[in-house]
């Protein structure tokens, strides 16, 4: 049974459809016909009622708030790495930047501070 007083699907341009937004009901079902829940654009794959290029702004913006707790980390890491080079021993060097002994070793472990060896 053909559907006379519909119009043309605007994005497959194979079935007729009386949708107020002119896509057929077999379209309709894909997500790339669906808005976005953030910019309202059609035509984006979504995940979630979002689309890619929203994800991704999304996940750049929660980064940065990340952004002053890494700074500091790198701080301690910088003060506890010129307190060891005056002569301190991890214990003192720790305490003073503000770490535990134990914290302060898996810090150094993670710069990867190793002793080259000299042929």
């Amino acid at each position: 049974m053909s559907m006379k007083n519909g119009t043309i699907c605007t994005y497959c341009g194979k079935r007729m459809t009386m949708h107020p937004s002119g896509i057929c009901s077999q379209c309709r079902r894909l997500s790339c016909t669906k808005p976005c829940k953030v910019c309202g654009q059609t035509g984006r794959n979504l995940y979630d009622g979002v689309c890619t290029s929203c994800r991704t702004k999304a996940k750049t913006q929660r980064a940065k708030t990340f952004y002053p707790k890494a700074i500091e980390q790198v701080r301690q890491t910088l003060t506890l790495l010129e307190l060891l080079d005056k002569g301190l021993s991890f214990g003192n060097a720790a305490s003073i930047s503000g770490m535990s002994k134990t914290a302060a070793y898996i810090q150094m472990s993670d710069v990867h501070l190793k002793k080259k060896r000299v042929f």
